[in-house]
């Protein structure tokens, strides 16, 4: 299992346009309630390409003004890749598109605030050049990291383990949270803490240690980045020896081919053929969200808030949830349209 590429440049924009395109393609071919919700879901794809290529110029443009700088160009040198790596992980990792809108909010909400901290940053300030400086190192480090872990084959025997106990995701969580002494629920630790949780699982899996974060170097817009990164890689350690059927997926598909369909009444037609752990709402809705049944996945204006709900309170299903209209469909494989690119 490779890991992620990190493509740059003009090969970076063209596999944001292939991604843009197909799932535009995908949209096309849902049958939606109204015209009105086929025009906001095209819009939705439309806003997530332009907000990526928005991320990747103005990073170019922050170069481009320290580039002479001596303070400044080195820490203008990470944040740069940082983005970078940020972009292309929102694109290959993430292929859920409604999911990647939340993901990309949360990328330029924190590179705004490294740009903004590097304009107005005081080459005199020791301490605030030493302290910016790390986090711009740590945060490109940890990307770095998460692209080249994206996958690995010792995962599939963690996760095994994990089935054959029949443990849940939220009993995996809690068991980590313990294991580092962490008082009361796992949803009311601090940010910080919830991420060395996860780095904890992550570790464990086998695919060794992705995150470092200082308390020096941590910001809430940064960290709310790394969670939904790390959340995104535990779901699909956690189901990857969850072999899933084509009758899952043909059953949600079915249910939702009209105008789609109540969440609930898509969790309803998958459950008949799931059996265990896989036999829950949150199983179903985390999964067809993350990673797909089969590649086919859940869509949705709900999309960004339940993961995050999910992953910050480490496996909490709010069913409040099943009263949304959701669709289901196939969307493009950034991480295969980026192999391809890389060969061109």
């Amino acid at each position: 299992m490779a890991p992620l590429l990190v493509l740059e440049g003009e090969k970076l924009q063209k596999l944001a346009r292939l991604v843009r395109n197909q799932e535009i393609e995908s949209v096309h071919n849902i049958v939606f309630k109204s015209e009105e919700d086929l025009a906001k879901y095209e819009r939705d794809v439309s806003e997530n390409y332009n907000k990526a290529i928005k991320l990747l110029d103005d990073a170019d443009a922050m170069m481009v003004d320290f580039q002479n700088d001596e303070t400044r160009s080195s820490i203008a040198h990470d944040v740069y890749s940082y983005v970078q790596k940020a972009v292309n992980s929102s694109l290959q990792a993430v292929r859920n598109y409604t999911l990647r809108k939340s993901y990309l909010e949360k990328i330029s909400d924190h590179s705004k605030e490294l740009f903004e901290a590097l304009a107005n940053l005081d080459p005199t300030d020791i301490p605030e050049v030493g302290r910016l400086a790390e986090e711009a190192a740590q945060y490109n480090k940890a990307l770095e990291e998460f692209l080249a872990k994206h996958q690995s084959k010792a995962s599939i025997n963690f996760s095994q383990l994990l089935k054959q106990e029949g443990t849940t995701f939220e009993e995996l969580v809690n068991r980590y949270k313990n294991k580092r002494g962490l008082p009361g629920l796992f949803e009311d630790l601090e940010d910080e803490e919830k991420l060395a949780v996860y780095n904890d699982i992550i570790e464990a899996s086998g695919r060794g240690r992705v995150i470092e974060i200082k308390e020096i170097a941590t910001t809430a817009a940064g960290v709310a980045v790394l969670i939904l990164a790390a959340g995104v890689m535990i779901w699909d350690i956690f189901t990857s020896a969850h072999p899933l059927e084509t009758a899952t997926r043909d059953a949600m598909m079915n249910v939702a081919s009209i105008g789609g369909a109540l969440v609930g009444e898509v969790v309803e037609a998958a459950l008949p053929s799931l059996l265990g752990i896989e036999a829950s709402s949150l199983f179903v809705m985390a999964t067809a969200i993350v990673t797909s049944f089969v590649g086919a996945f859940v869509i949705g204006e709900f999309v960004g808030w339940l993961i995050d709900i999910i992953f910050s309170s480490g496996g909490t299903y709010p069913h409040s949830t099943d009263g949304h209209i959701c669709y289901v469909a196939p969307l493009p494989d950034g991480e295969a349209l980026a192999r391809q690119i890389s060969h061109q």
